[in-house]
This record gives C-alpha cells, structure tokens and sequence, in this order.
C-alpha cells in the first residue's frame, strides 16, 4: 500500500512527537508498504544531524524560506501562515505520490487545507480534543479552527484516536473510527539503572505551554517532600524555579542524555491537571517512556494501557489531587522507590500497535 503521511511539527526539535511519528512511518515499512512523511515545519536555525536522519527516512520538511525571513513580523502566528504557504507544494507531492491512503496528524485548520479536496481516502490521527484545546490559541485562530474544523472531519473516512474517551468525541456520522493508544520504540531503548540512592529521585517531563501537565503541583509536591529530589525537563519550565531548593530545572535535554538521567531516577510523574483540558483519559508518549525505563508513574487521569497496574499511582483528575492525597503518595514512594517493576512491554510497542 502506498500512504502519504502528513504531519504539522517542528523538525529541527528531537521532541517525543517527532519520534513518534517517525516511528509510525518506519513501522509501515517494515510491514512492506510504500510511505512518505510530508512534515510541516518551521524553518531551520542551521542545518542538523537530525534533519539528515529524517531526510533518509524519505520524510520531506516544508516551510516557507519567505515567512522566515519576515518572522519577526508574523510574530506567533508564523506557524499559521507557514502552513498556508506550503499547502500548494504539499499538494503537488502527493499528487506525484499518488498515494492509496492519507493518513493526516490532526491540527489546526488553515485556508488552504488541500487534501480535503483529493480523491483519495483520508484517515485522520485524534491525539487531543482540539475544541477544548482552542481556548489556548489566540482569538482570531481559535475563530477559524472552531468554524472551519468539520470540513476536513467530515471529509475523513476514518478516524484513529489516542483514547477511548476521543474516540466516543468523534461522532458516528463522520466516518469510522477506532481507538489505539501511543505506543513508543522499544528497539530504541535500553534500560540501565545505576546504584540506588539514599535519597529518593523523581523525574518530570513536560513543558511550560501545556498547562495541563501541572508543573506547580509538583513545584508544591517538592516543597512538602524534603527527603526527594525532583527533576524537571522541559523547555522554559524554570520559571516555577521560585521555592525548594530541591529541585533541578534542566530546561530542554535531548534523548541520549534524558536516558541518563532516567538511569538515575526511582519514581516519575506524569500529567497531573487533565481536567484543564476537560479530559478523563489520556495515552502520553512520556509516561510509555518512564515504564520502558522501569519507572513506577504518579499521575492524575486513566491512562489507556496502564490503568490498574500496580506501579501506577492514579492520584485523580482534579485541582487539589496533590494536597488531598500526600499520605497515599509518600506510601507509593516509600514501597517503589527501589523496586523493578513488572509489566508486558509489548502492550506499549509501537510496532504491536501499527
């Protein structure tokens, strides 16, 4: 089968979606289908090692050499117009392709949006609800999104979404749809645990433009537990760097060295504040790592492969879910913090998955 696959993301960023979805891609050629990526991207700062790794993986990056030179004016809705810009070239790239399949990673409407206009079946990827995640655009886009978004959804033959609860969010009537949960290259890890430490360490992936990840709930956590020491990884998250003096900010790191600090980690934390979103159940790429690297997980949603496991803490989906349950999370620490855990990785492989 030949399948275009387009994705809007940053290339020039080792980021855990961008691993992901290039594990996609190799996943279906390693099931003997022929593929492209076209991913959209902002331009890049200087040519890159990892620019070269996605270019032989016949994944092309678009952006507009123009915009760039004129992004001081664009400001924040750069990425919007860069979208608008390369639509045309897109077009062309499948239209030379011919693919038997579009497989598209949902995003923000844009005019231009060809492919909707192509004879060819779409498949859309759901990874959030978008409607509530427009509330953190800016006016005029979130505008355009909410008014425009049904004509690539009611255009799609199908649907693959990240939860059961997306799934259900998508009506019947748009096409059909199915639910299967991230899944991450367990090929591409390889877990080592170094020598236990006396004092308790507990790693935090995120970043500052998800507030939903609930970074000051664990800046709180931090100050109550003064025998642990957190670590915090993610772009501009150091401006919660106001309270305990245990914890390290490292702001951005990227896969080699986030796989030597996990080495050195006991316990990890996942997305606490959910509910800002207005969402029950979630699939997130960063906690399928923390468990390939043997770390128990505390968390604040249902999770859609972990949910019920012993070494996940749910501590529920709700604004005081940290101070209400500060006995139950010094307990999970105390008994996991220098125990392996026990689980079938395969239930979160991407290649089982694909």
């Amino acid at each position: 089968m030949k399948i275009i696959y387009i994705v809007e993301l940053d290339a020039y960023s080792d980021s855990g979606v961008l691993r992901k979805v290039v594990s996609q891609l190799s996943c279906w050629k390693k099931l003997e289908n022929d593929c492209e990526m076209l991913l959209v991207s902002k331009p890049p700062s200087k040519k890159s090692l990892l620019v070269s790794y996605l270019e032989s993986k016949s994944i092309y990056i678009f952006y507009s050499g123009l915009l760039a030179k004129l992004s001081s004016v664009f400001g924040g809705k750069y990425v919007y117009f860069n979208k608008i810009l390369v639509s045309i070239k897109i077009l062309l790239k499948v239209l030379r392709f011919k693919p038997d399949i579009i497989y598209y990673r949902f995003g923000i409407w844009f005019p231009g949006q060809l492919i909707r206009f192509l004879n060819v079946p779409l498949v859309v990827e759901i990874n959030s609800d978008d409607i509530e995640e427009s509330l953190l655009y800016s006016d005029i886009t979130r505008f355009l999104h909410l008014r425009s978004r049904s004509m690539l959804l009611k255009r799609a033959n199908g649907f693959c979404c990240v939860t059961r609860e997306l799934r259900h969010k998508i009506p019947p009537k748009d096409g059909v749809s199915v639910a299967i949960s991230n899944g991450i290259d367990l090929s591409a890890i390889t877990a080592v645990k170094v020598e236990n430490s006396i004092r308790t360490q507990i790693i935090f992936v995120g970043n500052s433009s998800c507030p939903w990840h609930g970074v000051e709930k664990i800046v709180y956590l931090a100050s109550v537990l003064d025998d642990c020491d957190f670590h915090i990884v993610g772009p501009e998250l150091n401006k919660f760097n106001k309270l305990s003096k245990n914890i390290t900010f490292y702001g951005f790191l990227n896969n080699k060295c986030l796989a030597e600090l996990y080495s050195k980690m006991n316990i990890a934390i996942g997305t606490l504040s959910l509910h800002k979103k207005n969402m029950k159940e979630a699939s997130a790429l960063k906690v399928r790592e923390y468990v390939a690297y043997g770390l128990p997980v505390i968390l604040g949603y249902i999770d859609s492969d972990l949910d019920g496991c012993d070494f996940i803490l749910n501590v529920g989906n709700y604004e005081r879910n940290i101070h209400d349950n500060l006995k139950k999370i010094k307990e999970f620490i105390r008994f996991w913090k220098d125990k392996e855990i026990k689980y079938d990785m395969k239930h979160i492989d991407m290649y089982n998955k694909e």
